[in-house]
């Protein structure tokens, strides 16, 4: 749903996210989204810190810690998209990160009938870049893929991404 994109409660988070990639450029993209970048290595998280603040990015968070053991009290049924770039295997990571991601839920917070805009939520969304082949297992549920170079509008055969 594109009208969603900046939606000022939107929340993103990148797990995985090393250097800030993607979730640094995305947050300079969509800014009144709130990103919450997660990694296990502090001295990244540092440092991307650093260059948030150099760029003035105020819609960025970072967790250090490792994403299956986050509080899922804090963290739990939270975040619009969970974005990650080859951070493992697809199945592990989908299991890493299902909690993170909001249910779909009406006033009641229960299971929704009727219409979209009776106090429905989205479902969360993952959106994950890789390399390589996938299993007929995984291909089978994925909704939309793409080559990253089409993604990016750039010229095919850039790189193997996607």
């Amino acid at each position: 749903n594109n009208s969603n994109n900046n939606n000022p409660s939107m929340n993103i988070a990148d797990v995985g996210t090393g250097g800030g990639f993607p979730g640094l450029p995305l947050s300079l993209l969509l800014p009144k989204a709130q990103f919450t970048l997660i990694d296990s290595v502090q001295k990244k998280l540092v440092a991307v810190s650093e260059m948030a603040a150099e760029m003035e990015v105020g819609n960025v968070r970072v967790h250090w810690g490792r994403v299956e053991e986050m509080d899922r009290k804090k963290h739990g049924g939270v975040y619009d998209v969970v974005v990650g770039r080859s951070v493992t295997a697809l199945p592990r990571y989908c299991a890493w990160i299902t909690s993170l991601l909001k249910r779909k839920t009406g006033a009641s917070g229960g299971d929704v009938d009727g219409d979209e805009k009776q106090g429905r939520e989205e479902e969360g969304r993952l959106i994950y870049i890789i390399g390589g082949e996938l299993e007929e297992v995984v291909e089978s549920r994925i909704m939309k893929d793409m080559p990253l170079d089409r993604l990016l509008q750039r010229a095919e055969g850039t790189t193997d991404k996607r």
